[in-house]
């Protein structure tokens, strides 16, 4: 065994070689250093982080969890508040196994304890927290290494029963899925005992693939035209509001007609329907994210900011670009903060703050109620391909991960191209 000192960094943890055999240490030496913590790099090239501390007078060790699944930062704060407990007299590995003896693990106890602070610091914590007590009510009093295969099994074919769509009940599961994996990471299982079982999503009915086939995807000329006019009615309807509470003793409310826009919601839907954006990256967009000499915008997309932290840049079109400068001049031209910021906190909006202008635009434009505001997304990819945009640029566009899901999605709507192509084919012209 080998015992190297180095400052514990994501790029020197990663550069790290294993060892022949055995394993290695490498221990954090930087100047916010925290004594004892290190890392372990075995001959097989695992990397698990762990905090040396010393209670009654015996060395004592500690693994917090692997690299990557625990970043050098996580770690660290980890190993700082693990210390803290064993300069108090706590003993962190005694407590570590107390509280494993003290539960038995079920679902419902883990909901309302680890489970509960962990989402608390997450944006929809809640929401999560709720839909996995609602969805497997039945499972609550189940400990959490007693799920088996033949539980989840049950639960499916119930919730099938009920009409679940596939898409719902495996977000559903996936939730299950992300509480049993945090349970590993915190120590409180050994392992995920539902770990490798996935859901075999069903064979498509004819119906549903007619429903695929014919979903709304793309935006007629007169559907274009009236979102523009319910927009700008919208608009003009706010202005009237705040004409009529002036005039009625509310003077002291700023007025809205020599300002482009007389409510929020009249850029985000604007800027909505020019990037293809996806609700939560409108929602979370900042002017950090605004880069107006370059004409883009670059972010790290929310939905898989879980698997990828790296961002994006989006080019911004004529149209976007003047929307965006003109509610960024009437804000004051800020440099920081969001660009669509709740007007009773200044923080970010809650995910349903759109759903009621979306409804007042959609009933003055007079578009029928099937159009919700993920069509703006989806009309966006569709202009982009009837336009002739390849596929790889859309799917860059879009931010999806895989471009098989722009190709399942979207490849349908530029027929001509294949008919071109198999038009082409030697013997074409002999029938």
């Amino acid at each position: 065994m080998g015992s190297n000192s180095h400052s514990l960094t994501e790029r020197r943890i990663k550069a790290a070689q294993p060892p022949e055999k055995g394993y290695t240490l490498l221990w954090d030496q930087g100047p916010n250093r925290i004594p004892g913590f290190g890392i372990r790099i075995t001959a097989a090239g695992a990397r698990s982080f762990i905090l040396d501390y010393r209670m009654y007078g015996r060395k004592r060790r500690y693994t917090i969890g692997r690299w990557p699944a625990w970043s050098a930062q996580a770690a660290r704060e980890r190993a700082a508040k693990l210390l803290r407990d064993a300069q108090a007299d706590h003993d962190p590995l005694e407590k570590r196994d107390a509280a494993r003896k003290a539960q038995a693990n079920t679902l419902d106890k883990y909901l309302d304890g680890p489970y509960s602070d962990h989402q608390a610091r997450r944006k929809s914590g809640a929401q999560t927290l709720a839909m996995i007590r609602n969805s497997f009510a039945g499972l609550l009093s189940r400990p959490l290494p007693a799920l088996s295969k033949d539980d989840i099994a049950a639960w499916r074919r119930k919730r099938e029963a009920e009409g679940l769509k596939f898409a719902t009940i495996k977000r559903h599961y996936d939730g299950l899925q992300g509480l049993l994996n945090h349970a590993v990471r915190e120590e409180h299982l050994q392992a995920n005992p539902l770990a490798g079982l996935k859901l075999d999503k069903p064979a498509s009915t004819e119906a549903e693939q007619l429903e695929t086939v014919t979903a709304r995807k793309l935006l007629t000329d007169d559907e274009t035209a009236a979102l523009f006019d319910g927009l700008e009615a919208f608009n003009e309807d706010k202005r009237a509001q705040r004409q009529r509470s002036r005039a009625h003793g509310k003077s002291h409310l700023p007025d809205l007609d020599a300002v482009p826009f007389a409510h929020v919601a009249v850029p985000w839907f604007r800027l909505a329907y020019f990037t293809g954006f996806r609700p939560g990256d409108l929602f979370g967009l900042r002017w950090e994210h605004v880069d107006f000499e370059q004409c883009q915008i670059r972010k790290v997309i929310e939905k898989t900011a879980a698997h990828s932290d790296k961002p994006h840049t989006f080019p911004l079109s004529p149209a976007a670009e003047s929307t965006l400068a003109q509610w960024w001049e009437q804000n004051g031209k800020p440099k920081t903060g969001y660009v669509f910021p709740s007007s009773r906190t200044g923080g970010r909006m809650d995910k349903h703050a759109m759903q009621k202008p979306w409804r007042h635009v959609r009933e003055l434009g007079g578009l029928s109620d099937e159009i919700d505001i993920y069509t703006l997304r989806h009309n966006f990819a569709s202009q982009l391909i009837k336009a002739g945009t390849d596929l790889f640029t859309v799917s860059k566009l879009m931010a999806h991960t895989d471009i098989q899901t722009t190709i399942n999605n979207y490849a349908h709507l530029a027929p001509d191209h294949a008919a071109e192509a198999v038009a082409k084919l030697p013997g074409a012209d002999h029938e």
